[in-house]
């Protein structure tokens, strides 16, 4: 099944000493750079 909202996010596996599949944990995105402010020029 596919699922286009989670496609994107990254998933990290955990595997127990088997091998097997036990759990899926979603990794936090890391934060986006602050934006520049452009300067506006008030004119009166």
């Amino acid at each position: 099944m596919f699922d286009p909202y989670s496609e994107g996010i990254p998933w990290e596996f955990i595997y127990d000493e088997n091998g097997e599949l036990i759990g899926e944990v979603y990794l936090t995105l890391p934060e986006p750079p602050p934006r520049k402010r452009k300067h506006k020029r008030f004119e009166e």
